[in-house]
């Protein structure tokens, strides 16, 4: 499959790819059934957001799964529904912003509980999306951003799937308009 060509962000998609390649390894080398099945949906959850499949999306996704996004200079949100989650997705994908992003040093650890992911994000968001009043951000403008990132994603074991996901973000370390 040429997963290079099916990437929307076009400014990142050789560094998504990559991502992908380090996914795929983490899902490699699990030994732990459960482990392996978690890494797995959160790697086709991330693909989702990559292409701007919304269906595909909510198919990894808990009836009502809880999304909070802390930390860096994003908007803080919280999002506790199906339907907003459904929503906050095809809002996004509808205007062209896909926000999987690259993450590179990517950390993963597993637990009975769900999976927790350290790395360094990068993705490409609206202007609007950020708070940083100490910076002249247009909120009309795509920014692509990259910033520590530390994601908690709790899983329903009878399901197999998603809860929702807990993202601390920290301080922007690069951000420019994209070049898309």
């Amino acid at each position: 499959m040429d997963y290079l060509a099916q990437v929307k962000e076009r400014c990142l998609a050789e560094r998504t790819v990559a991502t992908r390649e380090r996914y795929d390894k983490f899902i490699h080398d699990a030994i732990d059934p459960w482990h392996k099945h978690m890494l797995t949906v959160l790697r086709d959850h991330w693909w989702s957001e990559i292409i701007g499949d919304v269906d595909a999306t909510m198919a990894t996704l808990v009836k009502d799964p809880v999304y909070q996004f802390h930390g860096g200079s994003l908007h803080t949100a919280v999002v506790n529904t199906t339907e907003a989650a459904r929503e906050m997705y095809a809002s996004l994908y509808d205007a062209g912003y896909y926000p999987g992003g690259v993450l590179e040093n990517m950390r993963i650890a597993c637990a009975d509980w769900g999976v927790v992911i350290e790395s360094d994000l990068t993705s490409v968001l609206p202007g609007a999306a950020f708070n940083l009043p100490n910076m002249r951000i247009d909120p009309a403008l795509p920014y692509q951003s990259t910033s520590q990132a530390m994601q908690s994603q709790p899983f329903d074991r009878e399901t197999g799937l998603m809860k929702g996901e807990i993202v601390y973000l920290g301080d922007i370390t690069e951000i420019f308009i994209a070049r898309r």
